[in-house]
């Protein structure tokens, strides 16, 4: 089954460790999975980038280049601040001159394919991405991230209800933020199938604080286990001490 949302919440970062809870796309019900494959974090991405821009939307739509006039205009102000920070961006700085020359070509020639356009605007935007990595500030990790499985109800209370939990998704790491999707498990195996909520960090990043639930089976509806309850879990930031 097709996971029904999908977001990313970042919390406080101490001593090198950024907590942060991700919800889907996990398939209600799965066992825990590892890091999707390179094409699926690819597409994720671009659809992120087509949500952004308006593309396919039906809440403000746009055309991509109209999004790529957007892009280069906001993409041109990052460069300009990373250069005179002193950021070395000579090469990008040379590509991103290429695809903004590539845009007025395009925008000269009435005849241009929809194809080109399309490729034109997933070159601005991975430029531009890259180009935003550089800074250092974005050299941050490891991450320490919640995946969690959406209860079976969607309201602003029931999901925080143990009789609503499904199992999947657990605590993970993300040790190099930005370039892979790659994470790996903390504690694994050490709880039962169960939902995971509310990661945060210690002060000094050395204990993981979450909640969890213990959950075998997904639900039928909101009565038949209304025994089930979040508690609060501890561990230490490698995975062990859990309690």
């Amino acid at each position: 089954m097709k996971p029904r949302k999908r977001f990313l919440r970042f919390g406080i970062r101490a001593a090198g460790l950024l907590a942060a809870v991700f919800s889907g796309p996990i398939a209600w019900g799965a066992p825990q999975r590892e890091a999707p494959a390179r094409a699926d974090a690819t597409q994720a991405i671009e659809r992120d980038w087509r949500m952004q821009d308006g593309i396919g939307t039906a809440r403000a739509p746009s055309t991509f280049p109209a999004a790529i006039a957007q892009t280069l205009e906001r993409g041109d102000r990052l460069l300009a601040d990373l250069l005179a920070a002193g950021v070395p961006l000579a090469a990008r700085a040379a590509q991103w001159r290429q695809l903004q020359s590539q845009y007025k070509e395009l925008s000269a020639a009435p005849d241009a394919a929809a194809s080109a356009w399309q490729d034109l605007w997933r070159q601005v935007h991975r430029l531009r991405r890259q180009i935003a990595l550089a800074n250092p500030a974005a050299r941050t990790g490891p991450i320490v991230l919640i995946k969690q499985v959406p209860g079976i109800f969607s309201h602003q209370l029931t999901q925080y209800y143990g009789s609503c939990a499904r199992p999947g998704g657990g605590v993970y790491v993300l040790d190099v933020s930005g370039g892979t999707w790659q994470c790996r498990p903390l504690a694994a195996g050490a709880l039962p199938p169960g939902s995971y909520q509310h990661l945060d960090v210690s002060w000094d990043g050395r204990r993981i604080l979450f909640s969890y639930c213990h959950a075998e089976t997904t639900p039928k509806d909101r009565e038949e286990h209304l025994q089930r309850y979040y508690h609060l879990y501890e561990m230490q930031a490698d995975g062990s001490g859990l309690r």
